[in-house]
């Protein structure tokens, strides 16, 4: 409205408006964040992915550790052989509802971590009647039918066994389920020792551990008490999903070492490389017994309650398989649990160009080979794949955005180029105008040759120390591909494509990638220590400042921790309890984060 439009008393009156607008906002603005919030990713220009969700996986991940333990194994009860015999009973959770004679059942949680998983003392809550033996190898507590032991509030048994840091072995906590009555053992938690810091049970701080008479470490401020995860924990077989964002789901060793980061791709806990899944009916939810046991991946409501937590937006992968009510249903899940200042990024399947993981590549391979695909015979393998996979992510995607209704803006479509054929990137990008149903171009940024896909395999295995380095900065001893050279014109070309489409352009996945599958121990060693050095924090550092001036955006970083062996050395850190000053790629992706707020338009 013009001023001079404006009479005097209606002017005032505006003034008057205005001022308390002013005022209000102001005082908007002052408004302190919620407690306990995760403050420190908010100008970050690195996400991450997730590592894998096993048992033998070094993130504890969740306060409720039994999700985490791994499938049931059938065996004879004189142990004489493992994972055999009849099939075990299972109900729909797959819970065992009998046992037959001489069967028994064994599972376990935090295997493969001697001296790295919680210490101190562990309650077991469970309902019904059968007989079982658990703990750690040194202390194994037996409970049988009728036998006396404390009983909650909500009816469920309780008994607490010790595991001590310092004798810990490789079994972990073992579970050997003897017999079952009728009314069969199911629904078991394993609370783990500690605590979480808040002002009240209901007005927590999810991220800040500490010491209870249990375990656990940390100490609260004078204004906090501790409370104990059994008082706060959120009990998956009774809370409403509602109740994720209020009590402790994910422990806060583990949630903490994931604050400074500005998105979660959770790819791997999705398992789309090889998840089956086509009914929306048949996915994983937070009842059954365990998350790790097959190929279907981890329940959504986690995914979303992370990104909830640390109050970073959720990258999340849809399976290649799932049908169009599986795609609308996950899609409406994340729209209505998703607090509503994050954002989603969405992708179909993972990595279609990658036949090592037989299941997106044979899929869409297979697809783009039926008569009615409408692609060239004569088209190369890798073109095939490239054709069908965008052309359906197309739909997918569309699909699953469409779920967000009017708030469409906060989804963000991604499709992956293969960094060594551009041919493939450029078809992906460009087949049937796949471009205009995406929003980002996402490519890999590894560094580091792999024992694998090398040509000269023997010199792989002779390279010294130095030697790495200097492969990973331009690729003299092994043309591998993967060297900060390289990948300077991967990104190069790749920002130029998505340029060309007024796509963004993402790293999916980045950090070394050193393999040595197959290597002479002595060659694992040297592999394992180069992530030890100093000079690999500072290829991280070149390689995302590269990535940064050849015009990217948003970075994940692959993998928090992980376990190092020839398998690969892809954590920052090889254990939960690593401490962060300690390593060089931890240190220089924390540094990066600091010294590189993010740049790109919109990102803050």
């Amino acid at each position: 409205m013009k001023l001079n439009s404006i009479t005097s008393g209606s002017l005032i009156n505006s003034m008057t408006l205005m001022g308390s607008m002013l005022c209000s906002s102001a005082i908007q603005a002052a408004v302190p964040p919620a407690y306990g919030s995760n403050l420190l990713n908010q100008q970050s220009s690195v996400a991450t992915n997730v590592a894998p969700m096993n048992s033998w996986t070094p993130g504890w991940v969740l306060v409720d550790a039994f999700a985490k333990a791994q499938d049931w194994v059938p065996m004879p009860c004189d142990f004489s052989s493992w994972g055999t015999g009849p099939a075990l009973d299972l109900d729909s959770n797959r819970w065992i509802r009998s046992l037959q004679n001489e069967q028994c059942a064994y599972t376990s949680v935090f295997s493969n971590q001697a001296g790295h998983y919680p210490g101190g003392t562990y309650v077991m809550l469970f309902e019904g009647e059968g007989m079982f033996i658990t703990g750690p190898s040194d202390n194994e507590t037996v409970y049988y039918p009728g036998m006396e032991v404390e009983t909650t509030g909500n009816g469920l048994k309780r008994i607490t066994f010790d595991v001590n840091r310092q004798t810990q072995d490789e079994n972990g906590i073992s579970f050997l389920l003897l017999s079952q009555q009728q009314d069969y053992i199911r629904n078991v938690r394993l609370i783990t020792p500690g605590g979480v810091c808040g002002r009240s049970p209901t007005e927590l701080n999810r991220l800040k551990q500490c010491q209870t008479p249990r375990g656990g470490t940390g100490q609260c401020a004078l204004d906090e008490q501790c409370y104990d995860y059994e008082q706060v924990y959120y009990d998956r077989f009774t809370d409403p999903v509602s109740e994720m964002d209020n009590k402790v789901v994910f422990h806060p060793e583990y949630s903490q070492h994931y604050q400074q980061y500005s998105a979660i791709r959770y790819m791997k806990w999705s398992r789309v490389e090889d998840n089956p899944v086509v009914s929306w009916s048949d996915r994983v939810t937070p009842q059954e017994a365990m998350f790790t046991r097959d190929d279907r991946g981890f329940p959504y409501e986690y995914m979303i309650a992370m990104s909830n937590l640390l109050n970073a937006d959720g990258y999340f992968n849809i399976p290649v398989m799932a049908d169009t009510h599986y795609i609308e249903q996950y899609g409406a899940m994340v729209n209505s649990l998703l607090q509503d200042n994050l954002n989603a990024y969405i992708e179909y399947g993972n990595e279609f160009f990658n036949a090592a993981t037989p299941l997106p590549w044979g899929h869409a391979l297979a697809q783009a080979n039926l008569p009615t695909s409408g692609i060239p015979a004569t088209d190369s393998d890798f073109t095939k794949v490239a054709k069908w996979s965008s052309g359906q992510a197309a739909v997918v995607l569309n699909q699953w955005r469409a779920q967000f209704g009017q708030n469409s803006d906060r989804v963000t479509r991604v499709i992956a180029g293969f960094n060594p054929i551009p041919s493939y990137t450029q078809t992906a990008v460009e087949f049937e105008n796949t471009y205009a149903s995406v929003d980002a171009l996402a490519m890999s940024g590894y560094i580091g040759p792999d024992r694998r896909w090398v040509d000269d395999q023997s010199r792989f295995d002779t390279l010294t120390l130095d030697e790495v380095f200097e492969e990973i900065t331009d690729g003299r001893h092994l043309q591998s591909g993967a060297s900060l050279a390289d990948l300077n014109q991967v990104y190069t070309q790749a920002n130029a494509l998505a340029s060309t489409h007024e796509l963004s352009l993402m790293l999916y996945e980045a950090g070394q990638h050193i393999v040595s599958i197959g290597a002479p121990a002595t060659t694992v060693s040297t592999m394992i220590q180069a992530n030890r050095d100093q000079r690999m924090g500072t290829a991280y550092t070149s390689n995302f400042t590269n990535f940064r001036n050849a015009g990217g955006t948003l970075i994940f970083n692959f993998l928090v921790e992980d376990l190092w062996n020839e398998n690969g050395t892809f954590g920052m850190l090889e254990y939960q309890d690593d401490g962060p000053s300690l390593s060089p790629k931890y240190q220089a992706v924390s540094d990066f984060i600091t010294n590189n707020p993010c740049w790109w338009t919109g990102c803050n």
